[in-house]
């Protein structure tokens, strides 16, 4: 038996606002992924700048020291048990040995998650078959069958979320080409007790980083309100396009 509490999210954006500050798509790709979070709620990100010159002389541009940025990144301290080994943990890199499924990583540097959005910051994923693993082991996998990790957050003993990172293989014809990956753990008043990663397959998991983030949450009831002030109004959706 599972128990649920459910919350009306008191700060949601509508389906259509307007905003004076705006993002480059240049400098939104420079952007980590939990920097782009926050710095969508600063302004909107504009795709192309239209054909007049004067399109933008009433907006403002977002960029370097115009965005601000709250979240911050936890020293990295990760204990594997046994059946995995770590063999890489620094700025360099992360790298994983797995050979027993069953068995996890725990990232246990969660002290300072209290009153923020938690995740887990993977870049630069990449996979590789056990050295030595044999013929039929490989056989058990195929190109398209994507490489899961499970990320499961606990606090005090209890599950408080999980979700599932599933990176696509670079011979896989239907792949993403996707490296990084945010998982968030949802928002805690208390930190968390640590983070548990399972992998779906034995294998060599490596990472250019693997990091805890942290978003604090103090700002973002502001933020939404300033985003809600200028509002689509009567508003009429269809199957194809809507308009307001």
């Amino acid at each position: 038996m599972f128990a649920f509490s459910v919350y009306e999210n008191q700060y949601t954006l509508p389906l259509g606002f307007t905003c004076a500050d705006y993002l480059s798509r240049e400098t939104y790709d420079s952007l980590t992924i939990p920097e782009r979070q926050e710095a969508l709620m600063q302004g909107i990100l504009l795709e192309e700048e239209g054909g007049k010159e004067n399109t933008l002389s009433a907006l403002k541009e977002l960029k370097g020291d115009t965005l601000s940025f709250t979240g911050r990144t936890l020293p990295n301290r990760a204990r594997a048990e046994e059946g995995i080994e770590i063999l890489q943990n620094d700025e360099a890199g992360v790298c994983f040995e797995v050979r027993d499924t069953e068995k996890a990583v725990f990232l246990e540097n969660t002290e300072e998650t209290g009153g923020c959005e938690t995740g887990v910051l993977f870049t630069g994923m990449d996979y590789a078959a056990l050295p030595d693993a044999s013929a039929e082991e490989q056989l058990r996998w195929t190109n398209t069958d994507p490489v899961e990790i499970k990320v499961t957050a606990k606090r005090d003993g209890h599950t408080v979320s999980t979700k599932k990172v599933a990176y696509t293989l670079p011979d896989n014809p239907w792949k993403t080409g996707r490296t990084d990956f945010l998982s968030s753990c949802g928002y805690s008043d208390q930190p968390l007790s640590k983070i548990r990663l399972k992998f779906s397959r034995p294998g060599i998991y490596s990472f250019r980083s693997l990091q805890v983030v942290c978003q604090p949450m103090e700002a973002y009831p502001a933020q939404a309100e300033a985003l809600r002030e200028y509002v689509m109004e009567e508003t009429d959706l269809h199957e194809l396009p809507g308009s307001g």
